[in-house]
Protein backbone atom coordinates (compact mmCIF):
# COMPACT_ATOMS: atom_id res chain seq x y z
CA UNK A 1 0.00 0.00 0.00
CA UNK A 2 1.15 3.31 -0.89
CA UNK A 3 1.56 6.64 1.35
CA UNK A 4 -1.06 8.47 -0.45
CA UNK A 5 -3.81 5.55 -0.19
CA UNK A 6 -2.64 5.00 4.62
CA UNK A 7 -2.00 7.49 7.22
CA UNK A 8 1.27 8.57 7.60
CA UNK A 9 3.57 6.76 9.37
CA UNK A 10 6.03 8.39 12.24
CA UNK A 11 8.69 6.47 14.75
CA UNK A 12 8.93 8.68 17.92
CA UNK A 13 11.93 8.24 19.49
CA UNK A 14 12.86 9.40 23.33
CA UNK A 15 14.19 8.48 26.63
CA UNK A 16 10.88 9.06 28.40
CA UNK A 17 7.40 8.75 27.55
CA UNK A 18 4.25 8.96 29.30
CA UNK A 19 3.80 7.74 31.78
CA UNK A 20 6.54 9.03 33.01
CA UNK A 21 6.88 11.87 34.54
CA UNK A 22 10.55 12.36 36.08
CA UNK A 23 11.70 14.43 33.03
CA UNK A 24 10.53 17.28 33.06
CA UNK A 25 8.84 18.97 29.84
CA UNK A 26 9.46 16.49 26.97
CA UNK A 27 7.32 13.68 27.30
CA UNK A 28 4.53 16.45 28.04
CA UNK A 29 5.52 18.10 24.83
CA UNK A 30 5.49 14.61 22.87
CA UNK A 31 2.59 13.26 23.64
CA UNK A 32 0.87 16.56 23.17
CA UNK A 33 2.11 16.75 19.68
CA UNK A 34 0.91 13.05 19.15
CA UNK A 35 -2.45 13.24 20.40
CA UNK A 36 -3.30 16.61 17.77
CA UNK A 37 -1.83 14.36 15.30
CA UNK A 38 -4.74 13.23 14.01
CA UNK A 39 -3.76 11.60 10.25
CA UNK A 40 -0.88 9.83 11.48
CA UNK A 41 0.15 6.33 12.35
CA UNK A 42 2.47 7.02 15.27
CA UNK A 43 4.49 4.53 17.59
CA UNK A 44 7.04 5.51 20.20
CA UNK A 45 9.93 3.74 20.90
CA UNK A 46 11.44 4.68 24.39
CA UNK A 47 12.76 3.45 27.92
CA UNK A 48 10.64 1.01 30.11
CA UNK A 49 10.90 3.46 33.04
CA UNK A 50 11.20 6.98 34.32
CA UNK A 51 14.17 8.77 34.71
CA UNK A 52 16.46 7.34 36.74
CA UNK A 53 14.30 4.65 38.22
CA UNK A 54 14.87 0.73 38.50
CA UNK A 55 11.69 -0.18 38.14
CA UNK A 56 9.47 -0.41 35.01
CA UNK A 57 5.98 0.62 34.72
CA UNK A 58 3.55 -1.94 35.20
CA UNK A 59 1.75 -1.39 31.88
CA UNK A 60 5.15 -1.85 30.14
CA UNK A 61 4.93 -5.07 27.54
CA UNK A 62 8.26 -6.85 26.96
CA UNK A 63 8.30 -7.08 23.18
CA UNK A 64 5.38 -6.12 22.44
CA UNK A 65 3.57 -2.83 21.30
CA UNK A 66 1.31 -1.13 24.37
CA UNK A 67 -1.39 1.52 23.26
CA UNK A 68 -1.14 4.85 25.09
CA UNK A 69 -3.08 7.98 23.95
CA UNK A 70 -3.24 7.95 19.66
CA UNK A 71 -0.04 6.22 20.30
CA UNK A 72 1.49 2.23 20.39
CA UNK A 73 4.04 2.47 22.59
CA UNK A 74 7.69 -0.40 22.77
CA UNK A 75 8.93 0.05 26.10
CA UNK A 76 12.11 -1.55 25.92
CA UNK A 77 14.48 -2.52 28.96
CA UNK A 78 17.74 -1.27 29.64
CA UNK A 79 20.62 -2.28 27.23
CA UNK A 80 20.56 -3.40 23.77
CA UNK A 81 18.46 -6.81 24.18
CA UNK A 82 15.36 -5.73 22.98
CA UNK A 83 16.96 -3.20 19.95
CA UNK A 84 16.77 -6.38 17.87
CA UNK A 85 13.08 -6.60 18.00
CA UNK A 86 12.61 -3.07 17.70
CA UNK A 87 14.52 -3.13 14.09
CA UNK A 88 12.92 -5.82 12.58
CA UNK A 89 9.40 -4.43 13.89
CA UNK A 90 10.62 -1.17 11.98
CA UNK A 91 11.63 -2.77 8.78
CA UNK A 92 8.20 -4.39 8.83
CA UNK A 93 6.22 -1.59 9.40
CA UNK A 94 8.31 0.42 7.16
CA UNK A 95 7.92 4.62 8.49
CA UNK A 96 7.98 7.00 6.25
CA UNK A 97 9.24 9.63 9.06
CA UNK A 98 11.68 9.15 12.03
CA UNK A 99 11.27 11.48 14.96
CA UNK A 100 13.94 12.04 17.26
CA UNK A 101 13.51 14.08 20.50
CA UNK A 102 17.41 14.61 21.39
CA UNK A 103 20.81 15.22 20.02
CA UNK A 104 22.47 13.51 22.61
CA UNK A 105 20.65 10.48 24.15
CA UNK A 106 23.05 7.46 23.93
CA UNK A 107 20.43 4.85 22.85
CA UNK A 108 17.47 6.52 21.61
CA UNK A 109 19.63 9.28 19.01
CA UNK A 110 22.54 8.22 18.47
CA UNK A 111 22.24 4.86 18.20
CA UNK A 112 18.89 4.71 15.67
CA UNK A 113 20.75 8.01 14.12
CA UNK A 114 23.57 5.34 13.54
CA UNK A 115 21.19 2.50 12.52
CA UNK A 116 19.23 5.07 10.38
CA UNK A 117 22.63 5.68 8.77
CA UNK A 118 23.71 1.88 7.84
CA UNK A 119 20.04 1.88 6.46
CA UNK A 120 18.69 -0.71 9.26
CA UNK A 121 16.31 1.57 10.23
CA UNK A 122 14.06 2.76 7.49
CA UNK A 123 12.52 5.77 6.45
CA UNK A 124 12.73 9.04 3.98
CA UNK A 125 12.42 11.92 6.25
CA UNK A 126 14.53 12.04 9.40
CA UNK A 127 13.16 15.23 12.05
CA UNK A 128 15.11 16.12 15.13
CA UNK A 129 14.43 17.89 18.07
CA UNK A 130 17.34 18.85 20.47
CA UNK A 131 14.88 19.52 23.46
CA UNK A 132 16.67 22.70 24.63
CA UNK A 133 20.57 20.91 24.51
CA UNK A 134 21.64 23.53 22.45
CA UNK A 135 21.14 26.21 24.77
CA UNK A 136 23.95 28.43 26.29
CA UNK A 137 22.66 26.96 30.01
CA UNK A 138 22.59 23.47 28.79
CA UNK A 139 25.78 23.38 26.98
CA UNK A 140 27.71 24.87 30.01
CA UNK A 141 26.44 21.63 32.30
CA UNK A 142 29.36 19.29 32.10
CA UNK A 143 31.01 21.83 29.33
CA UNK A 144 33.78 19.76 28.39
CA UNK A 145 31.94 16.31 27.88
CA UNK A 146 29.50 18.08 25.32
CA UNK A 147 32.73 19.81 23.72
CA UNK A 148 34.24 16.87 22.90
CA UNK A 149 30.95 15.11 21.81
CA UNK A 150 30.05 17.78 19.44
CA UNK A 151 32.50 17.22 16.47
CA UNK A 152 31.16 13.64 16.42
CA UNK A 153 27.54 14.01 16.85
CA UNK A 154 28.48 16.60 13.87
CA UNK A 155 29.34 13.62 11.83
CA UNK A 156 26.43 11.00 12.38
CA UNK A 157 24.14 13.36 12.18
CA UNK A 158 25.89 14.46 8.32
CA UNK A 159 22.91 13.76 6.70
CA UNK A 160 19.65 14.91 5.23
CA UNK A 161 17.57 15.77 8.42
CA UNK A 162 14.84 19.06 9.13
CA UNK A 163 15.70 20.07 12.48
CA UNK A 164 12.33 21.02 14.60
CA UNK A 165 12.60 24.13 16.81
CA UNK A 166 10.77 25.39 19.31
CA UNK A 167 11.11 28.69 18.79
CA UNK A 168 13.38 31.34 16.79
CA UNK A 169 15.20 31.55 19.91
CA UNK A 170 16.30 27.96 19.73
CA UNK A 171 16.65 28.16 15.74
CA UNK A 172 19.52 30.55 16.43
CA UNK A 173 20.45 27.95 19.57
CA UNK A 174 21.00 25.14 17.14
CA UNK A 175 22.84 27.32 14.46
CA UNK A 176 24.83 28.47 16.89
CA UNK A 177 25.71 25.09 18.43
CA UNK A 178 26.18 23.68 14.73
CA UNK A 179 28.87 26.77 14.86
CA UNK A 180 28.53 28.16 11.19
CA UNK A 181 25.98 27.48 8.32
CA UNK A 182 24.56 24.39 8.48
CA UNK A 183 24.69 21.37 6.03
CA UNK A 184 22.23 22.31 2.73
CA UNK A 185 20.43 19.46 3.11
CA UNK A 186 19.37 20.22 6.85
CA UNK A 187 16.47 22.24 7.04
CA UNK A 188 14.61 24.37 9.57
CA UNK A 189 11.52 23.89 10.95
CA UNK A 190 10.27 26.20 13.77
CA UNK A 191 6.98 25.40 15.43
CA UNK A 192 6.32 25.48 19.20
CA UNK A 193 4.57 22.74 21.05
CA UNK A 194 1.12 22.28 21.55
CA UNK A 195 0.18 24.49 24.98
CA UNK A 196 -1.96 23.43 27.22
CA UNK A 197 -5.64 24.27 27.31
CA UNK A 198 -6.32 27.61 29.24
CA UNK A 199 -8.88 27.16 31.68
CA UNK A 200 -12.17 28.49 31.45
CA UNK A 201 -11.72 31.20 33.55
CA UNK A 202 -8.82 32.66 35.78
CA UNK A 203 -7.77 30.94 39.21
CA UNK A 204 -8.22 33.04 42.04
CA UNK A 205 -6.21 31.88 45.31
CA UNK A 206 -7.89 33.48 48.98
CA UNK A 207 -6.13 36.53 49.79
CA UNK A 208 -3.22 36.03 52.34
CA UNK A 209 -1.21 38.13 54.37
CA UNK A 210 1.68 35.75 53.40
CA UNK A 211 2.66 35.52 49.88
CA UNK A 212 3.16 32.05 48.52
CA UNK A 213 5.16 32.03 45.90
CA UNK A 214 5.77 28.70 43.67
CA UNK A 215 8.26 26.48 42.12
CA UNK A 216 7.52 23.78 40.44
CA UNK A 217 10.77 22.30 38.00
CA UNK A 218 12.98 19.63 38.12
CA UNK A 219 15.65 20.06 40.90
CA UNK A 220 19.32 20.96 38.93
CA UNK A 221 21.17 23.60 38.19
CA UNK A 222 19.12 24.21 35.06
CA UNK A 223 15.67 25.53 36.84
CA UNK A 224 17.66 27.88 39.22
CA UNK A 225 15.87 27.21 42.52
CA UNK A 226 19.29 27.89 44.63
CA UNK A 227 19.46 32.07 42.99
CA UNK A 228 15.86 31.94 43.68
CA UNK A 229 16.41 30.89 47.33
CA UNK A 230 19.45 33.22 47.27
CA UNK A 231 17.62 36.24 46.62
CA UNK A 232 14.95 35.53 49.31
CA UNK A 233 18.01 36.42 52.07
CA UNK A 234 17.21 39.90 52.29
CA UNK A 235 13.41 40.36 51.52
CA UNK A 236 11.56 41.82 54.51
CA UNK A 237 7.82 41.00 53.71
CA UNK A 238 6.30 37.81 54.84
CA UNK A 239 6.53 34.83 52.07
CA UNK A 240 5.93 30.85 51.78
CA UNK A 241 8.33 29.36 49.25
CA UNK A 242 6.28 26.16 48.25
CA UNK A 243 8.74 23.85 46.05
CA UNK A 244 7.84 21.03 43.78
CA UNK A 245 9.86 18.66 41.76
CA UNK A 246 12.42 15.96 41.17
CA UNK A 247 15.78 15.99 42.61
CA UNK A 248 17.91 15.21 39.90
CA UNK A 249 21.29 16.63 41.25
CA UNK A 250 21.49 15.86 45.04
CA UNK A 251 24.78 17.98 45.52
CA UNK A 252 23.05 21.15 43.98
CA UNK A 253 20.01 20.31 46.39
CA UNK A 254 22.43 20.25 49.38
CA UNK A 255 23.11 23.91 48.63
CA UNK A 256 19.79 24.68 48.56
CA UNK A 257 18.89 23.80 51.40
CA UNK A 258 22.08 24.76 53.06
CA UNK A 259 21.10 28.59 52.07
CA UNK A 260 17.18 27.85 53.27
CA UNK A 261 18.38 27.49 56.43
CA UNK A 262 19.76 31.18 56.25
CA UNK A 263 16.75 32.52 54.83
CA UNK A 264 15.08 35.24 57.51
CA UNK A 265 11.89 34.39 60.28
CA UNK A 266 10.16 35.78 57.77
CA UNK A 267 10.36 33.43 54.77
CA UNK A 268 9.55 29.87 54.92
CA UNK A 269 10.61 26.93 52.79
CA UNK A 270 8.48 23.63 51.99
CA UNK A 271 9.55 21.18 49.73
CA UNK A 272 6.69 18.79 48.83
CA UNK A 273 8.75 16.71 46.77
CA UNK A 274 7.87 15.40 43.52
CA UNK A 275 4.45 16.12 41.65
CA UNK A 276 2.67 14.68 38.55
CA UNK A 277 0.85 16.59 35.47
CA UNK A 278 -1.97 16.22 36.42
CA UNK A 279 -1.00 18.08 40.06
CA UNK A 280 0.37 21.51 38.21
CA UNK A 281 -3.07 23.09 37.70
CA UNK A 282 -3.93 22.90 41.15
CA UNK A 283 -0.35 23.76 42.44
CA UNK A 284 -1.07 26.96 40.15
CA UNK A 285 -3.84 28.54 40.93
CA UNK A 286 -3.67 28.25 44.78
CA UNK A 287 -0.12 30.48 44.31
CA UNK A 288 0.10 34.02 44.43
CA UNK A 289 3.69 34.05 42.02
CA UNK A 290 5.03 31.44 39.97
CA UNK A 291 8.81 31.94 39.86
CA UNK A 292 11.32 29.70 38.01
CA UNK A 293 14.86 31.60 37.17
CA UNK A 294 15.73 28.91 34.65
CA UNK A 295 19.05 29.43 32.45
CA UNK A 296 16.93 27.95 29.54
CA UNK A 297 13.98 26.31 28.43
CA UNK A 298 12.77 24.50 24.92
CA UNK A 299 9.75 25.30 25.48
CA UNK A 300 8.48 25.59 29.20
CA UNK A 301 5.40 23.72 29.54
CA UNK A 302 5.59 24.38 33.53
CA UNK A 303 5.41 28.42 32.41
CA UNK A 304 2.50 27.74 30.48
CA UNK A 305 0.55 25.66 32.51
CA UNK A 306 1.16 28.70 35.45
CA UNK A 307 0.06 31.14 32.77
CA UNK A 308 -3.20 29.15 31.61
CA UNK A 309 -4.86 29.97 35.06
CA UNK A 310 -3.59 33.21 35.11
CA UNK A 311 -0.78 32.87 37.89
CA UNK A 312 1.21 35.89 37.40
CA UNK A 313 4.90 34.52 36.52
CA UNK A 314 8.58 35.49 37.22
CA UNK A 315 11.14 33.89 34.68
CA UNK A 316 14.28 35.15 32.48
CA UNK A 317 14.17 37.54 29.55
CA UNK A 318 15.33 34.07 27.31
CA UNK A 319 12.24 31.73 27.24
CA UNK A 320 9.49 31.24 24.25
CA UNK A 321 6.70 33.03 27.12
CA UNK A 322 9.10 36.54 28.05
CA UNK A 323 6.95 38.23 25.13
CA UNK A 324 3.63 37.02 27.01
CA UNK A 325 4.95 37.81 30.12
CA UNK A 326 6.45 40.83 29.74
CA UNK A 327 3.04 41.88 29.28
CA UNK A 328 1.79 40.74 32.83
CA UNK A 329 4.39 39.09 34.98
CA UNK A 330 7.77 40.07 35.50
CA UNK A 331 11.08 39.55 33.93
CA UNK A 332 14.22 39.47 35.30
CA UNK A 333 18.19 39.94 35.25
CA UNK A 334 19.30 39.69 38.60
CA UNK A 335 18.34 39.19 42.27
CA UNK A 336 16.97 42.44 42.76
CA UNK A 337 14.49 41.37 40.03
CA UNK A 338 13.41 38.99 41.83
CA UNK A 339 13.12 40.94 45.03
CA UNK A 340 11.38 43.74 43.29
CA UNK A 341 8.69 41.15 41.96
CA UNK A 342 7.63 39.50 45.05
CA UNK A 343 7.47 42.93 46.61
CA UNK A 344 5.03 44.42 44.08
CA UNK A 345 2.95 41.35 44.57
CA UNK A 346 3.08 41.15 47.92
CA UNK A 347 1.66 45.01 47.92
CA UNK A 348 -0.97 44.72 45.47
CA UNK A 349 -4.65 44.97 46.99
CA UNK A 350 -6.86 42.13 46.61
CA UNK A 351 -8.47 43.70 43.91
CA UNK A 352 -5.06 44.27 41.96
CA UNK A 353 -4.20 41.10 42.67
CA UNK A 354 -7.14 39.84 41.06
CA UNK A 355 -7.07 42.05 38.20
CA UNK A 356 -3.57 40.80 37.59
CA UNK A 357 -4.23 37.29 36.60
CA UNK A 358 -6.98 38.08 34.87
CA UNK A 359 -4.50 40.16 32.25
CA UNK A 360 -2.20 36.66 32.77
CA UNK A 361 -5.12 34.47 31.74
CA UNK A 362 -6.64 36.35 28.87
CA UNK A 363 -2.92 37.49 27.20
CA UNK A 364 -2.22 33.19 27.34
CA UNK A 365 -6.07 32.40 26.28
CA UNK A 366 -4.82 34.40 23.14
CA UNK A 367 -1.53 33.09 22.75
CA UNK A 368 -3.49 29.62 22.86
CA UNK A 369 -5.69 30.43 19.77
CA UNK A 370 -3.52 31.67 17.46
CA UNK A 371 -1.90 28.50 18.19
CA UNK A 372 -4.08 25.90 18.24
CA UNK A 373 -4.28 26.57 14.35
CA UNK A 374 -0.68 25.36 13.41
CA UNK A 375 -0.55 22.58 10.92
CA UNK A 376 0.75 18.91 11.46
CA UNK A 377 4.12 19.11 12.91
CA UNK A 378 4.69 15.58 10.88
CA UNK A 379 3.08 16.52 7.49
CA UNK A 380 4.67 19.48 7.31
CA UNK A 381 7.89 17.68 7.71
CA UNK A 382 7.17 15.54 5.04
CA UNK A 383 5.50 17.55 2.29
CA UNK A 384 7.48 20.36 3.04
CA UNK A 385 10.83 19.83 3.98
CA UNK A 386 12.92 22.79 3.20
CA UNK A 387 10.92 24.71 5.66
CA UNK A 388 12.34 28.10 7.11
CA UNK A 389 9.63 30.02 9.43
Amino acid sequence: MSTDQRPLRVAVFCDVYLPGFRAGGPPVSISRIIEQETQADVRVITRDRDAEQTQPYPIAAIRDWTPYGRAQVAYLRPGARDWPWAIRQMRDWQPDLLYFNSLQSPWFSLLPHLLHRVRLLPASQVLLAPRGETSQGARQLKGLKKKLARPLIKQLINHPLTWHASSDREEAEIRNWWGGPTKESHHMLVASDPPPVPASQPSQPPYRQTTRIVFASRIDRMKGLLELVQALQTIEIHIDLHVYGVIRDEKYWRECNEAAQSLPANVAFHYFGEYSPTKVTSIMSDADLFALPTHGENFGHVIAEALSVGCPTVIPDTTLWSPLVSACGFLIESDEDILNALNQVANLSAKERSSLRERCWLAYRDFYREAAQNQSLFSTTVESPRVTT
